[in-house]
Parts: C-alpha cells; sequence; structure tokens
C-alpha cells in the first residue's frame, strides 16, 4: 500500500460508516478496496486525479449497494472485482470517458447513466436533477 492509500486503510477500518463520498482525494494510479467497511452502502468516487485502475477485492464493501463514480478522466475501466458485490444494486455513472463506458456492459449489474448537466453546483452541494436514463 502506497502512503497516498493510507487514509483509505483507516476508512476502512470504521465499524459504523454506512455512506462516504471520496472527492479529489487521491493522486495514486491504483486504488484497493480491500477488506473492510462493513456496513457501508453508498459509496461515491468522484474527480479521481490519476487513478488508473481500481480493484474490489474479495470481502470488501460486502454490503454495498449503491457505487457512483464520477468525472475521474484516467480511471480505464469498471473497477476489477465488481461481481464480488453481491449486494450492489446500482452503479451510476457520471460524466466518465467512452473507454470507461465501453467496458460497463461488463459490470453485470444495474447501471444508471447519469446525463452531466443532470448535476447543478450549489454551494459545494451537488443536486441530483431527475434527467436519468437506465440501460
Amino acid at each position: 500500500m502506497t502512503a497516498d492509500q493510507v487514509p483509505l486503510k483507516v476508512l476502512q477500518g470504521l465499524p459504523n460508516l454506512m455512506q462516504l463520498v471520496i472527492h479529489e482525494a487521491f493522486i495514486c494510479e491504483e486504488l484497493h478496496f480491500e477488506r473492510g467497511f462493513p456496513k457501508l452502502k453508498e459509496l461515491s468516487l468522484r474527480h479521481l486525479i490519476g487513478v488508473k485502475l481500481m480493484t474490489i477485492h474479495n470481502g470488501a464493501l460486502a454490503l454495498l449497494e449503491t457505487l457512483e463514480i464520477g468525472s475521474s478522466p484516467q480511471l480505464q475501466q469498471v473497477p476489477s472485482g465488481i461481481r464480488h458485490l453481491e449486494n450492489l444494486k446500482s452503479l451510476i455513472v457520471v460524466d466518465m470517458p467512452s473507454h470507461f463506458m465501453d467496458g460497463i456492459q461488463e459490470a453485470e449489474h444495474h447501471v444508471v447513466v447519469v446525463d452531466p448537466e443532470a448535476y447543478t453546483y450549489d454551494d459545494e452541494v451537488i443536486k441530483k436533477a431527475e434527467a436519468m436514463r437506465i440501460l
């Protein structure tokens, strides 16, 4: 684990964390979710500049129901190991490049693609508009 991933390791140990938003937090090339986050149900990953690969290891994020990935232009593909997320109900993708979107079909989960214009920025709070398309 690199020094850039130390905060993630600390967060993984929080036993009652149910929702997590990570925004512009990592500058490493690879992000690994290992065992941890025992009660996490919602994970939002936005603007991860520099992250090219993301791996979800077996046993990590066991209760995760919603995974949102957005505006991370260097992320090359859907996170490796997404098949381990047995409780995943929604994979929400916002403003991702075409090479990432090409891998969505392999995710084998319900996918919601959100139009980037459906998000408005108001006092650093992102409000979702109702413009969603279900694939």
